[in-house]
């Protein structure tokens, strides 16, 4: 079955405006699929995961490059690195926009073995693993509806269930609809895939079999405030890694898409990156399976059922931000006398949203406590909006300026 992707009218506005648009996003989340929507009469594909196209491309760069196609698409450039600095040359003598569409499962500005970057030539195009939304094909309209306070009222028709199903199945287009089973044998080896041949191809890793502990090590972590001194620690178990080593393979696995950071937010901006980021894994599907969670011993464990909503909740804030030109920031709040609010969202007008997420079908007016003292400390005079997102059906305003909405509502206003 063919989703209509959020980021196709993302993809449209940036061919008209940039020389080389970049799609990039972890594997098998349907990046080739969506540039096949641009093929056409003056468009061409090329795909570089094919063997025999690689090879041929690898033999004669530069007349790849230099085509007379309105669009050429590449397919997976991290395979051939050297196709960057021939693209460099091609659109600096050619200038026009929209002249290549390549995509990648790598940060193309991480990837050691890319001689040059596009700067200036390039704008990226983030797509994720599908959301709940796109499943269920809905537009991406939560987060504006949510400053403008414009929040239906009607019950929600999700039961807690629905909800854990949703999260346990995640957005992987070949994992979602398999039995429990099925998912996690596919997590396993897709992670081996990923780290078997993406490794081979950005980076001169050798040490695979730390990698995959590390992976599942920070699956364990996933929607946690990082501590790499936890992390190294579980990892050693099995495995000697030095603070620098483990800083250098976090490095690689954000840049491969397999970990997310989510930023403290703070008053000023020069001291939010990686003061307390929250880390996560792309996809609650992929992180349940890992972990070995299914709807029966998901339900035992409190802590387990509160992290695994964190997930469904972020997987689906952060497609809508990238849905919408980033014209939102997702950041997470935390300071010194422990108050915590999962998400803050920061509109580039200034409005605030604050979010807090309950596995809970009943809430009480303490829930909004850290989200209305935030509200009278930084917000003030700008739009502050709280929301307490949570497994109920009622939705409502709670108290002035804060709402409790059902985790539906997200995708279904």
């Amino acid at each position: 079955m063919l989703y209509r992707r959020w980021q196709l009218k993302g993809i449209e506005t940036a061919l008209k405006r940039r020389r080389v648009v970049y799609l990039s996003g972890p594997r098998q989340i349907g990046k080739s699929t969506l540039v096949k929507n641009f093929t056409g009469r003056n468009v061409e594909y090329i795909d570089l995961d094919d063997e025999a196209v690689f090879r041929k491309v690898k033999f004669d760069l530069n007349s790849v490059v230099e085509h007379n196609k309105h669009t050429l698409i590449f397919d997976e450039i991290q395979r051939v690195p050297e196709l960057i600095l021939e693209i460099k040359r091609a659109v600096d003598n050619d200038q026009r926009y929209g002249r290549f569409l390549i995509t990648g499962s790598a940060n193309i500005n991480h990837i050691p073995t890319i001689p040059d970057s596009l700067a200036g030539r390039l704008t990226n195009v983030r797509l994720r693993p599908l959301s709940q939304g796109e499943i269920l094909g809905t537009e991406p309209e939560f987060l504006q509806n949510a400053l403008m306070q414009d929040i239906s009222t009607d019950d929600a028709t999700f039961s807690r269930d629905q909800y854990i199903e949703m999260a346990l199945r995640g957005g992987y287009p070949e994992a979602f609809r398999q039995s429990d089973h099925n998912r996690r044998l596919w997590a396993n080896e897709y992670t081996d895939l990923v780290l078997d041949r993406d490794l081979r191809e950005i980076t001169q890793i050798r040490r695979k079999h730390i990698m995959r502990s590390l992976t599942k090590v920070i699956a364990s972590h996933s929607s946690h405030i990082i501590n790499k001194d936890n992390i190294r620690q579980n990892v050693a178990a099995n495995y000697t890694i030095s603070r620098d080593t483990l800083d250098s393979y976090l490095n690689i696995l954000e840049s491969m898409y397999l970990i997310d950071y989510v930023e403290q937010w703070t008053i000023t901006d020069y001291v939010r990156t990686r003061k307390k980021p929250r880390i996560f894994l792309p996809d609650s599907g992929l992180t349940s399976s890992l972990l070995g969670w299914n709807k029966r011993n998901i339900k035992e464990g409190h802590l387990a059922l509160g992290k695994l909503f964190e997930m469904l909740v972020y997987a689906e804030l952060s497609s809508q931000i990238d849905a919408t030109d980033k014209v939102f920031e997702l950041y997470h709040y935390r300071d010194k006398d422990d108050r915590e609010i999962d998400f803050i969202i920061e509109h580039e007008d200034g409005g605030f949203i604050g979010i807090e997420v309950k596995a809970s079908t009943r809430v009480v007016i303490q829930d909004f406590n850290h989200m209305k003292w935030f509200k009278n400390k930084f917000a003030k005079n700008r739009p502050f909006t709280g929301i307490l997102l949570y497994a109920g059906k009622v939705s409502g305003r709670f108290d002035e300026d804060m709402w409790v909405v059902p985790i539906e509502k997200m995708w279904n206003n």
